[in-house]
């Protein structure tokens, strides 16, 4: 750019004009900060979403998490790109992220400059931004959950999205969260019977005990342990409600234990009913029950099931 300078007298109107000299200009890109939209969210009001057990939640893709996310570019000229952080669980499990096509891009490696310790980190192209990211899911990883006023837990579940957008050797960041909170879901308790065999659908019972009062018992040895933090309930299913009055369950003390339905056919039998040792579970070694047949009963075959249940 060239720059003069021209100097007037004011009463003659004589003029004098300075010698041109040149300024150098460099104009430097500035990059532009994408536009970044996420769902509404905060510590104080998380998206709650359960948590994930495999084999039992999440089992089709059409469960996952929708992101609702959108990552829009200011300047057609620039390179866009999308970050993407899901938080791994403490046993190193990693979340499933789809693109609308159902692939599943690759995390950066440890080397990557855009790597965070403890966390998967997705590079989107701009391509991918425009076509893929709409419509995009998630399944968080599986052992994760949360909850409040508890140190053992984080209170939350984060997802980091970043809008990035490159112009020459500038860069500019849009950053925004997604705050969920990963509520516990019931799983299946673990059920041996008492030589440690998983049980499955049949349960031998031995030797039928007879009392002195002509009563016979039969003797149930489980090893029954939650899978999490759930409660478990036994619930014996299937019992021939024409023994009503003659059937009914103890624990190894000999109290009578459970509660029954109108006709008898159902059992409910809660866990501190069974519990010897204060441990959570029941253990087939010491906390075993009897199923109770009194005299005068008049029976050929005796079947019954079995079912668990959790809450």
């Amino acid at each position: 750019m060239s720059v003069s300078a021209i100097a007037k007298e004011n009463n003659s109107g004589a003029t004098f004009v300075s010698d041109t000299s040149s300024i150098n200009v460099t104009i430097s890109p500035v990059a532009d900060k994408p536009s970044v939209s996420v769902p509404s969210s905060s510590s104080s009001s998380p998206i709650k979403i359960g948590e994930y057990v495999d084999g039992s939640t999440y089992a089709n893709t059409s469960d996952y998490i929708k992101l609702t996310t959108s990552i829009s570019e200011l300047n057609s000229s620039e390179v866009m790109e999308g970050i993407f952080r899901f938080k791994q669980s403490a046993d190193g499990n990693s979340a499933t992220f789809l693109l609308n096509n159902g692939s599943s891009p690759t995390a950066v490696s440890s080397d990557h400059a855009d790597y965070k310790a403890g966390y998967d980190t997705y590079v989107l192209s701009e391509n991918d931004v425009k076509n893929l990211l709409a419509g995009a899911s998630f399944r968080p990883p599986e052992g994760v959950i949360n909850k409040d006023n508890d140190p053992s837990y984080d209170p939350s579940y984060i997802v980091e999205v970043i809008g990035r957008s490159i112009d020459g050797v500038d860069v500019g960041t849009t950053e925004k969260t997604i705050t969920y909170q990963i509520a516990a879901v019931a799983k299946a308790p673990i059920i041996k019977n008492e030589i440690g065999q998983d049980l499955t659908s049949t349960y031998d019972i031995g030797d039928v005990i007879k009392t002195g009062d002509g009563s016979h018992k039969m003797k149930i040895a489980l090893d029954v342990e939650a899978s999490g933090e759930e409660q478990i309930t036994l619930l014996m299913t299937n019992l021939p409600s024409s023994l009503s009055d003659y059937l009914s369950f103890e624990n190894a003390q000999g109290t009578a234990i459970g509660a029954k339905n109108a006709d008898g056919s159902v059992y409910v039998l809660t866990m501190d009913q069974l519990d010897v040792d204060g441990v959570s579970g029941i253990s087939a070694s010491s906390e075993f029950f009897y199923l109770v047949l009194s005299s005068g009963a008049q029976i050929n075959e005796l079947n019954y099931d079995y079912n668990n249940f959790r809450h």
